[in-house]
């Protein structure tokens, strides 16, 4: 049975036979992507728990809102996970909680800002070495050696600060039966459910592909179907 929207699930990635395997702090994911895409993709888009005793907070309330006396869920965490990655159900969320996520992923992906074409202002503080902007688009590594183009999601203002970004995947083939979730811009289309988080290292900033940039307009696209694919 495919993930639900709104519950919460335990993790279940074990790394398979990889000794370079790091097994992740989270324990449990809640559910963000629709049913619809759950569904049909046989993956779901996810945020995951922390326990405050094991991790301490880098980010503001908003970004880390907590889910229950002792966890916290990490918005700039955003990412999509097959459904053999996820474990038991563990419970439905709570609303209040749940609500506190999706002010968070908003804030993180900038949804208000792209939607109504706003033009904001460069970062004035932030990392001076090199870092991802939103709307850029770079090749990634998507199974084994195979990089792919993918579409920096995040906002500059958590760009700017981190080491890692979130990015929708970019192809150049529409499909009939994933129409819902296409986002057709030039050189393609971006899958908006189909979120993968990147380090900045893993980026490489002299071979960009074309088009290396989306425009603003291009963006508010994007972050309509975001709107639709995670219930935002």
């Amino acid at each position: 049975m495919s993930a639900r929207r709104g519950f919460i699930y335990q993790l279940a990635i074990d790394g398979g036979d990889d000794p370079d395997f790091v097994p992740p702090t989270a324990e449990r994911v809640l559910v963000l992507s629709e049913d619809r895409w759950n569904e049909t993709m046989k993956s779901s888009a996810i945020v995951p728990f922390y326990s405050r005793r094991a991790d301490e907070s880098q980010h503001a309330a908003l970004l880390q809102p907590p889910v229950d006396d002792d966890s916290y869920a990490d918005c700039t965490l955003l990412q999509s996970l097959d459904d053999d990655d996820l474990g038991d159900l563990v419970e439905a969320c709570d609303q209040e909680a749940l609500d506190a996520v999706v002010r968070g992923v908003r804030a993180y992906l900038d949804i208000d800002a792209l939607l109504t074409r706003k033009i904001k202002r460069p970062p004035a503080r932030g990392r001076s070495t090199f870092w991802p902007r939103q709307g850029d688009v770079y090749r990634g590594r998507r199974f084994g050696t195979q990089r792919e183009r993918y579409l920096i999601a995040a906002d500059d203002e958590f760009n700017i600060r981190s080491e890692r970004t979130a990015a929708l995947f970019l192809t150049s083939r529409g499909k009939n039966w994933r129409s819902r979730w296409q986002v057709p811009v030039r050189g393609g289309f971006v899958i908006s459910g189909d979120i993968d988080q990147f380090a900045y290292v893993e980026l490489d900033e002299q071979d960009r592909p074309n088009p290396g940039q989306f425009t603003r307009d291009e963006m508010a696209e994007v972050a309509a179907a975001l709107v639709d694919v995670l219930e935002l």
